[in-house]
């Protein structure tokens, strides 16, 4: 199993230790989260690697299930990164990703807006096209 930009590795935990004996990777851009993340495991299970989400080192059908939390709302091409971990994906395999709910569902990004707007009412515009369907 394949975490994808795993960031400091919490659903990379979560996942080892659902599935334990198998192996899970969690990957992700950043040394120094790559670093946090291995210094919270205990044991070898699970395991680390600094890599791109847009060119995953990993051969074609490798993981029986790929995940991202998060990494869509973060990454320049995330049609790249989807199509890498679908390549690397096994026939069948579950990829799965989640990305924040911004259009209502971010309470606190929602009253940072209204008050943006309450301040200056040229941010309604920015605000609008957050958290308001088009007409």
């Amino acid at each position: 199993m394949l975490d994808v930009g795993c960031g400091t590795g919490s659903l990379t935990m979560a996942m080892a230790k659902r599935r334990p004996g198998q192996r899970v990777i969690g990957v992700d851009q950043s040394s120094k989260y790559i670093s946090y993340a291995q210094s919270r495991r205990t044991g070898d299970q699970p395991t680390f690697e600094t890599g791109d989400a847009c060119a995953l080192a990993y051969q074609d059908g490798r993981f029986a299930g790929v995940a991202a939390q998060l990494l869509f709302l973060f990454i320049p091409k995330p049609v790249v990164a989807l199509r890498e971990m679908a390549r690397i994906a096994r026939p069948g395999a579950t990829v799965a990703a989640a990305v924040w709910d911004s259009r209502g569902g971010l309470v606190f990004q929602r009253m940072m807006w209204d008050t943006a707007v309450a301040i200056d009412p040229k941010a309604r515009v920015a605000r609008d096209s957050l958290f308001a369907n088009p007409v």
